[in-house]
C-alpha cells in the first residue's frame, strides 16, 4: 500500500498513513477501554514516521490519558476522533474511521488479524482469530 489520506467527517483535519500498518488488531487492554469508552477496540498501528498531518494542527484537539504515555487526538469542529498515541510513539487508528475511508466495510486485508491484551478483557470473543494475553510479543492466551 503506498498511501492512506484521511479526515474528519468534517474535513477540517486531515492526515496521510503511508505503508503498511504495524497491526490491525482488536485491544482490549483497560486503557484502551478507557480512552475510547468502549469494551474493544478496533485499531491499526502505524510507525511515527509512517503518520503525517496534513492539515491545520490548530484544528486538532487533544487528551493526555493521565498517568499513562497515551494521548488522544479529535477534530475540534465536529468531534470525530481520529488518533491516539501510546506509549511506543505508534499512531492507533480505529478502524471505523477506516470503514469510512473505504466507504463500507473494511476489506478483507484490512479485519482485525489478532486480539491483543485478551487478559484484561472484560468479555470473551468466540473467533478463531490469535489472542495474546498482553502484547503481541508476549504469550497466546489459551482457553482452559
Amino acid at each position: 500500500m503506498s498511501a492512506l489520506h484521511l479526515h474528519c467527517d468534517c474535513h477540517s483535519v486531515t492526515f496521510t498513513l503511508t505503508g503498511d500498518p504495524l497491526v490491525k488488531a482488536y485491544c482490549h487492554c483497560a486503557s484502551c477501554r478507557n480512552l475510547h469508552q468502549a469494551p474493544v477496540v478496533s485499531v491499526s498501528a502505524w510507525q511515527e514516521d509512517q503518520f503525517s498531518l496534513t492539515s491545520d494542527p490548530a484544528d486538532l484537539g487533544s487528551y493526555r490519558y493521565p498517568g499513562k504515555s497515551m494521548q488522544r487526538f479529535w477534530c475540534k469542529h465536529c468531534g470525530c476522533v481520529l488518533f491516539n498515541t501510546n506509549r511506543f510513539n505508534y499512531y492507533v487508528v480505529p478502524q471505523g474511521l477506516l470503514r469510512k475511508h473505504f466507504d463500507g466495510p473494511l476489506p478483507e486485508s484490512w479485519q482485525p488479524q489478532l486480539h491483543l491484551y485478551y487478559g484484561e478483557r472484560i468479555m470473551d470473543v468466540a473467533d478463531q482469530l490469535t489472542k495474546y494475553q498482553e502484547g503481541f510479543d508476549g504469550p497466546e492466551w489459551h482457553s482452559e
